[in-house]
Formats: C-alpha cells, sequence, structure tokens
C-alpha cells in the first residue's frame, strides 16, 4: 500500500481554506447551518440527514484549526507536544515544516484523531493543560454581559444536556456516513434538532473558552478593537519580513533585486487592496480601521504561505 503524503494532504487541506482563522470559519459556517435548519420546516426527511454530518464536520474542522493555531503560537502549546501518542515524524515532513512549507500545527492537527467528544477533549486539555470540558461548561460570553449589559451566567446552561447532545451528532453522523441504515429514529426531525442546537451551543462556548485561552482580556470595546487589530498586523507584518529575509539568503544578488523590487510593489499593492476593501465596508466609520487591518493582516497571511513555498523549493532544490 502507497504511503500517504502528508505534506501533500496538509497543503490541499490549505487550498481549499479560504479564511485563515478558526474562529471565523467556525461562525461563518454555523450561521449557515443555523439559517438552513431554521429554514427546513418543510424539507424532505432524506436531506435531514445533512445536519448531524455538517455540524460534526463543523467541530472536527474548528478543532484541528485550533490546535494548528496553538501549537503554531508556540511555548506554553509546544512544550506539551510529547503528550500526544503515535506522533511520528518522517524526514520529508521535517524538512517540509524547515523548509517552511507547512507548519508543526499544521502537522500535529492533521494526524491527530478528532473523532468524538473524547478525543477533542483529550487533544485540547493537553494543550492547554486544562480540563477543557470543565472550562466550557462554566464560561461565560463576555459580550453579553460586558457590552449588552446581560446576565452574569454561563453559556451552557445545561451541561449534562449539551454534552449529551454533541455525543448523539457524532453517534448520528457516523450512522449516517457509514453505513446504509433503515432506522427511522435517525431522521426524527426533534432528536437531529436537539443533538444540532446542542452541538452549536457547545461550539459557541468552546470558542469562548479557546479566546480566553489565547487572548485573556482580549478587547471588546471598538477603540480596543481597533488597537487590537493594529498590533496584530504589525504582528503578521513583522513575521513576513523575517520570512522574506530567510528566502533573501537563499537567493543570488539577481535574485534578491528581484526579490525586493516585488515585495515593495506587493506592499502598495496590498496597502492600497486594505484601503479599499476597508472604504467598501466603512468608510468614514469608527471601525474603518478594524477593518483595513484585518484585511492587510489576510493579504499578508496569504503572502507568507507563497514565501513559506518559494522557500520550500529552494530547500529541496538544495537537497536533491
Amino acid at each position: 500500500m502507497a504511503k500517504r503524503d502528508f505534506v501533500a494532504e496538509i497543503l490541499q487541506r490549505r487550498g481549499r481554506s479560504k479564511h485563515s482563522f478558526a474562529v471565523g470559519n467556525l461562525f461563518r459556517r454555523m450561521l449557515r447551518l443555523e439559517i438552513a435548519f431554521d429554514q427546513s420546516g418543510t424539507i424532505d426527511p432524506e436531506m435531514m440527514r445533512y445536519f448531524p454530518i455538517a455540524i460534526v464536520a463543523c467541530m472536527e474542522s474548528f478543532f484541528r484549526a485550533t490546535i494548528s493555531e496553538l501549537i503554531d503560537a508556540g511555548e506554553p502549546y509546544t512544550n506539551r507536544l510529547d503528550e500526544f501518542e503515535n506522533m511520528k515524524v518522517e524526514p520529508s515532513v521535517i524538512r517540509a515544516i524547515h523548509g517552511q512549507r507547512i507548519t508543526a500545527g499544521e502537522f500535529v492537527s492533521h494526524l491527530v484523531p478528532i473523532n468524538s467528544l473524547e478525543d477533542i477533549d483529550r487533544s485540547i486539555s493537553v494543550l492547554v493543560n486544562d480540563d477543557f470540558i470543565k472550562r466550557v461548561k462554566t464560561v461565560r460570553d463576555r459580550w453579553a454581559i460586558e457590552v449588552e449589559g446581560q446576565l452574569d451566567a454561563p453559556i451552557i446552561v445545561d451541561p449534562g444536556k449539551i454534552i449529551a447532545g454533541v455525543k448523539e451528532a457524532f453517534r448520528i453522523r457516523h450512522i449516517l456516513a457509514h453505513e446504509f441504515s433503515n432506522d427511522e429514529t435517525l431522521f426524527d426531525r426533534t432528536m437531529i434538532e436537539e443533538s444540532f442546537r446542542c452541538s452549536t451551543t457547545f461550539l459557541r462556548a468552546a470558542s469562548a473558552v479557546i479566546n480566553e485561552i489565547r487572548f485573556p482580556g482580549s478587547p471588546l470595546t471598538q477603540l480596543a478593537m481597533n488597537e487590537k487589530s493594529a498590533d496584530d498586523f504589525a504582528t503578521a507584518d513583522a513575521a513576513l519580513n523575517d520570512a522574506v529575509s530567510a528566502l533573501n539568503e537563499l537567493l543570488e544578488s539577481e535574485e534578491q533585486k528581484l526579490l525586493a523590487t516585488g515585495q515593495s510593489a506587493w506592499e502598495i499593492t496590498r496597502n492600497t487592496t486594505a484601503t479599499i476593501g476597508a472604504n467598501l465596508q466603512g468608510k468614514g466609520g469608527t471601525i474603518w480601521p478594524v477593518l483595513y487591518y484585518s484585511l492587510a493582516r489576510s493579504l499578508t497571511a496569504t503572502r507568507m504561505e507563497e514565501i513559506r513555498h518559494v522557500i520550500g523549493i529552494h530547500e529541496s532544490m538544495r537537497q536533491n
């Protein structure tokens, strides 16, 4: 049997994802599912099969992306990688990570099992060095409490019900995705809706926990968000400059000149594109800086991937 090409699989997965950040991808996808479900009153029972499959796909994708982001954030998460079992790294993967074609987070998240709630809890708990599910059961919605003035209460009101519903979603999804099942109870709208709603509530609480861990006390007001988005862009831009410098060291003098010219032209294009995008969505508004820096950061992340790819090509050529 042919060996799996993990690097190719990871690069293909990355190429199929338009947006970079786990939470953004999650809420964009989940909102569409919730709208579709709310409009599914007359849907054919056969089509009800889609919702358990889709919401579990959201969970798997979100937690793989979260694992990747945590590991790529560095310490203390990288210090806990030894606790993952059966994580064998082949030389081709080491070369790809060293050449910045893929990240360590992408590799680990690609291989770690995320086939059940227990798998999710085990992996995230290892990385954050805490009982993940316990935190999910008690986490608060900061926006609802601090900005909207709602009562200080956990996102999950009935933890037992929510956890049971998530486990049921995984069970139904496994059956529907792998079997010709004639069990009519699997198509019962009430049961599917309960597991679906429990899963969306769980994901909202889980994303709040991850945000609390990664960005404790993150800003909620517009001014603070503007400042934070500017800082995030500056960090991404500095990382890109480091990658460009690393590529520059691999090039001959003529190629270095071409890289410098191309990078300068790209920066002008990035800044212009970010300005146009921000103007289209919020010209003259207080949210404009967030729109500008968020788009500029996204473009910078894409450019980083391009530079990493070129570095990987040069590294491979040097080794052959």
